[in-house]
């Protein structure tokens, strides 16, 4: 379907999307029943520049297979589905201006989200999906509540800007990290890691029925507000901080890096050097 301009909303509550719905100029809202599995995928696009920030576009969906969403210039309100998930084995994106809140039932798993910012995401079932999130100077928050009720899995995120409140029950080969450099390949544990000093204000991570709470993982950000583990947890990976308030026991087979900033360094350098030369001029001075 081709839309030649500007369209209120399109409410086809009973409809299937097998192919693609691509508009010229804004739509309010889309509405439809499932979007079949599709080899090659399926595609939403939306073109063209928004006259106001109230031009906002919401979908909602029931099942959704192999669905790619374009609006780069707009806001996306709303995304609301049974489940999002791939089954062509190619890779599926949604990239949008800016994202409210992401509302899924069960499983979520497009490839990648590529947005500014999300305000909210709530998933019902596992979250497969990587997330680039550029972040703004208008917003210091880029993501805000994250609830999973499942596993953050195979999944790596990419956030410039703060975090709020994250919870899931696992993370299984997947990867936060946030205000690190693009061009880093593995952490390092030093400052040159981060190019951003930002923070999560907290992440509780309450295992998984199978036992899984932190395996092949990683989480790196500058300020760690609190990090919940359940006690007894194993798992292997990293996690990176320079400061924390509130951190559960790590178990020993995940390694813990504190990075040590230049601020610090410099403090206990000025300290160690104040130490040294009280040392040495109680030494060599004259007996009175």
């Amino acid at each position: 379907m081709l839309i030649s301009g500007a369209l209120g909303s399109i409410n086809a509550k009973t409809t299937n999307l097998n192919g693609s719905i691509q508009s010229l100029g804004y739509v309010k809202a889309i509405a439809l029943q499932n979007v079949q599995p599709r080899v090659g995928g399926n595609l939403i696009s939306i073109a063209g520049q928004p006259q106001n920030e109230a031009e906002t576009i919401s979908l909602s969906f029931k099942d959704v297979y192999d669905l790619n969403v374009s609006a780069q210039n707009f806001s996306l309100k709303s995304i609301k589905a049974n489940f999002w998930k791939d089954s062509d084995g190619q890779e599926d994106e949604i990239v949008a201006l800016d994202i409210g809140k992401i509302s899924i039932k069960g499983d979520f798993e497009p490839n990648t989200v590529t947005s500014v910012s999300i305000d909210s995401i709530s998933v019902g079932g596992d979250f497969l999906a990587s997330l680039v999130l550029s972040g703004n100077d208008v917003s210091q928050v880029t993501l805000g509540k994250v609830s999973i009720k499942g596993m953050l899995r195979e999944a790596s995120w990419l956030i410039e800007g703060d975090v709020g409140s994250l919870s899931m029950q696992a993370m299984d080969n997947s990867a936060i990290y946030v205000g690190v450099s693009n061009a880093l390949t593995s952490l390092t544990g030093e400052q040159d890691d981060f190019i951003r000093q930002d923070m999560i204000k907290s992440l509780r991570i309450s295992g998984s029925e199978n036992g899984v709470v932190f395996e092949n993982s990683e989480i790196a950000v500058w300020s760690l507000g609190k990090l919940y583990l359940p006690g007894g947890a194993d798992g292997s990976g990293i996690i990176q901080y320079a400061i924390a308030s509130s951190i559960s026991e790590i178990p020993d087979n995940i390694e813990e890096q504190v990075v040590v900033s230049d601020s610090n360094n410099q403090s206990q350098m000025d300290h160690s050097d104040w130490i040294a030369e009280l040392i040495f001029l109680l030494t060599h001075s004259s007996t009175i």
